[in-house]
């Protein structure tokens, strides 16, 4: 959105400036009068205003419309790639194209854009949460980034949404060992203070060959030092779908 915003300022001004060298070169050659000249600019002003507010408003509208109506869900970052637009060197601009993992329904790919800060930049690979709406899936907005916290309903949401799956887990799953390979706090608490962290980890199931998955979970805030990087855990799995991996607090 930031960087559809920024080409269309740019591009508005750059017509402007055109307008008002084309409108001082047709009056120094005599082909229009001052009036012309005034035509020519006001046209430039209004012209690009009206599409630049439709266009860039309308995105707006529709990203609002999916923050207020849609459905939280897992995504995988499958890939990422700089645009080349920075702001004040600290944010940058990257295109995505992301695996979406609803509760309700098939995973689906879908590529967007959005602006990262230097120390927050995710990796392929890595997962973070969308909110999507089920009548137009080639749309989603992204709701976090790093340790940066949600809003509250849109954490309470994604609260729900990790409690049902990893319920599920618990009951369904397989268990194995795994160890941690990266522990990153989310900055939500659960039920005191007890940290919601976001895992990558490398599982060693009884039966088959080792894989990667993340996992998000809520830690008793007295056992974090047990789930630091390079700890041995207990996970539970769904064997049909490795992606879904959750810790076991045995």
């Amino acid at each position: 959105m930031v960087g559809r915003f920024l080409t269309m300022f740019f591009l508005y001004f750059f017509l402007i400036a055109a307008a008002v060298i084309l409108g001082m070169y047709l009056m120094s050659e005599g082909i229009v009068g001052p009036l012309g000249y005034v035509i020519i600019v006001v046209a430039a002003v209004l012209i690009p205003m009206i599409f630049f507010n439709k266009t860039v408003f309308k995105t707006s509208g529709k990203e609002k419309k999916i923050l207020q109506n849609g459905i939280t869900a897992r995504a995988e970052i499958l890939e990422i790639k700089d645009t080349g637009m920075t702001i004040n060197n600290i944010y940058y601009n990257v295109s995505l194209r992301l695996r979406v993992m609803p509760e309700s329904m098939p995973a689906f790919e879908v590529r967007t854009s959005h602006l990262f800060s230097r120390v927050n930049m995710p990796n392929a690979g890595e997962s973070l949460y969308v909110k999507y709406l089920t009548n137009d899936l080639t749309k989603v907005v992204i709701l976090t980034e790093g340790n940066q916290s949600l809003d509250r309903d849109s954490a309470e949401e994604m609260l729900r949404s990790i409690d049902l799956q990893n319920k599920s887990l618990l009951a369904n799953g397989k268990e194995a060992d795994a160890e941690v390979l990266k522990y990153s706090e989310t900055g939500i608490l659960v039920n005191g203070d007890n940290p919601l962290v976001e895992f990558e980890l490398e599982v060693t199931p009884d039966y088959g060959p080792k894989f990667f998955a993340a996992a998000k979970a809520p830690i008793l805030s007295t056992s974090v030092s047990k789930y630091k990087k390079g700890s041995r855990i207990k996970v539970k799995y769904d064997p049909e779908d490795l992606t879904k991996v959750t810790i076991f607090h045995s």
